[in-house]
């Protein structure tokens, strides 16, 4: 297979085993996304609110996501809880918020999808 990259991933709690390679977070893994380039973790809340990670497929780390500006959360932030992708990775929370993130792990745009 020419220009294709395989993964070989596993995840166990706050543990991630990539192409026979480990990595141990602070806390659970509750979600991820898996590129051919990168593999974005999203870990439990424990107080900390950015909890997305942005790895390369040596489990390198090339961002932790910024602080959102406060236009894009409001009054209320919440711990994030999911993560997709549609062209940008986004992260969502309980209010129906989705963050867009850019490559460098910056919040650059919201979308309200519940109200």
């Amino acid at each position: 297979m020419p220009n294709k990259k395989l993964f070989r991933c596993e995840i166990y709690d706050d543990t991630i085993v990539l192409n026979n390679r480990k990595l141990i977070m602070d806390n659970r893994i509750i979600d991820y996304i898996i590129t051919s380039n990168y593999i974005v973790l999203l870990t439990e809340f424990s107080g900390d609110y950015e909890t997305v990670y942005c790895y390369s497929s040596d489990l390198e780390l090339f961002w932790k996501v910024q602080p959102p500006d406060k236009k894009f959360y409001g009054q209320i932030r919440l711990p994030y809880t999911g993560l997709s992708f549609n062209g940008n990775i986004c992260v969502s929370d309980d209010l129906g918020r989705t963050f867009i993130i850019d490559d460098n792990g910056t919040i650059t745009d919201m979308k309200c999808v519940r109200f």
